[in-house]
């Protein structure tokens, strides 16, 4: 699965594109074989961009949920929750299949993974939640 470039770097002078090699979800498999490699892997599944739309049907239990005490306990904002907990479940999974690609590829004990994240929902005193 191709993954879509970073764009918003801000780096000045040159499309963000210019800082990548290759927009291969696993990159690594490019290189030449014992080539030290960089790679970003960008998933949106719990992005704010996903978390409009319904909140109808999902597969966590709005009614377990465990709220914030600043969030009012309402069936929309459970649901809402329960919704978020989804997404991340996913990717979560897509993490967890990047892992085993490392694995596959015997580069996981030679390799360094950070986990970061600007990600959020829509939720009052979330991400571009300003008062």
């Amino acid at each position: 699965m191709q993954q879509p470039y970073e764009t918003d770097y801000n780096i000045g002078g040159r499309a963000d594109t210019n800082c990548w090699n290759s927009a291969e979800e696993y990159g690594w498999k490019l290189r030449k074989p014992g080539q030290p490699f960089f790679c970003v892997i960008n998933y949106i599944e719990s992005h704010e961009s996903r978390a409009f739309g319904s909140v109808d049907d999902t597969r966590h239990d709005p009614s377990k949920v465990v709220l914030e005490k600043y969030h009012p306990d309402i069936p929309d904002i459970r649901k809402n929750y329960a919704l978020y907990e989804d997404a991340v479940e996913n990717m979560d999974k897509r993490i967890g299949v990047a892992l085993a690609a490392l694995k596959q590829a015997h580069l996981e004990d030679d390799t360094i993974v950070i986990f970061c994240t600007d990600h959020g929902g829509v939720m009052p005193r979330s991400k571009h939640f300003y008062l």
